[in-house]
């Protein structure tokens, strides 16, 4: 089982422990979090959660909890031998060296666990050391989840860096899933690299998720919106074939992310954009596709 498929818990529930576990303080009570976790009758949530919000001293204590998940055959301890030494103080080149030895994974919850064992080496050290092992990684969704953790409010030479290594990693072969991951925190500079990867995608529907995702952070979010529903227009000639109800929810789907892309652009009830996207909405030949697709294009 992929961890993107993770957790049986209700998103308002893992955002309510969220703000539980930022309110920790001291190793017992991450301690005694980790324990619950590993109690629980639908840990995967709770680890995700986890994962994200535990510091760096108390990664590697995540370790016990992640090898009882048998079920997804997690190389928890081999990344433990491999990276649970690493700290700021380790060389460079020896950091480097470790990230090359990790295999690539399918596992989300690994590659989430190796990011955090490494940003816990890399953290606060100069550019040329951090990009030392960027490079070295095998595994690309490690280096981008390691690149979106270590960039945030970074000057922008490291920024630029980081997000320079991350690009050169993307094919034409890259996933929507992933290019999704990285449209919530690429820099505008570099948002062109990533819409020219969402525009090879095979599938139409998921080019529309991404290049609206992508919107926000745009020096021109209009002009990608404008793409994104030209697609959604054309998706009866690109689905030819498709059974009428699959087309019609596609639709419906696209236009859905673009009307969250105008909200999150702000482009209001009169914006034209907006205008030619209920426009389309109308041409749904499904009444409740259409309808729902009306409903989330109505300005907030």
């Amino acid at each position: 089982m992929d961890a993107r498929g993770r957790t049986g818990l209700l998103s308002d529930e893992i955002e309510d422990l969220r703000e539980i576990l930022r309110a920790i303080t001291g190793e017992a009570g991450w301690q005694d979090a980790l324990a619950f976790a590993a109690d629980h009758p639908e840990p995967m949530g709770l680890i995700w959660a986890l994962l994200e919000e535990v510091p760096d001293q108390y990664v590697a204590s995540c370790a016990p909890l992640l090898s009882r998940l048998t079920d997804l055959s997690l190389p928890v301890e081999p990344l433990v031998r491999l990276l649970g030494h690493l700290s700021r103080c380790t060389p460079a080149a020896d950091v480097a060296a470790a990230a090359a030895q990790i295999a690539p994974t399918s596992s989300s919850l690994a590659q989430r666990f190796a990011m955090r064992l490494l940003a816990r080496a890399l953290d606060r050290r100069p550019r040329d050391q951090v990009v030392l092992t960027l490079r070295a990684l095998r595994d690309g969704v490690i280096r981008d989840l390691l690149v979106i953790r270590l960039t945030a409010g970074q000057p922008q030479a490291l920024v630029r860096d980081c997000w320079s290594i991350v690009c050169a990693g993307l094919d034409n072969q890259t996933p929507a899933w992933r290019l999704l991951q990285l449209a919530a925190h690429v820099p505008r500079a570099f948002v062109i690299h990533l819409a020219q990867r969402a525009h090879a995608l095979a599938n139409p529907v998921e080019m529309v998720e991404v290049l609206c995702a992508l919107a926000p952070r745009s020096a021109s979010p209009a002009a990608h919106i404008r793409s994104a529903l030209s697609i959604a227009h054309n998706l009866r000639t690109l689905m030819r074939g498709e059974p009428p109800e699959t087309i019609a929810a596609a639709q419906r789907r696209a236009l859905e992310c673009v009307a969250a892309a105008l909200d999150a652009a702000g482009m209001g009830a009169g914006n034209h954009v907006r205008l030619s996207a209920i426009r389309q909405a109308g041409l749904i030949r499904s009444g409740y596709e259409r309808n729902a697709a009306l409903e989330a294009l109505q300005a907030p």
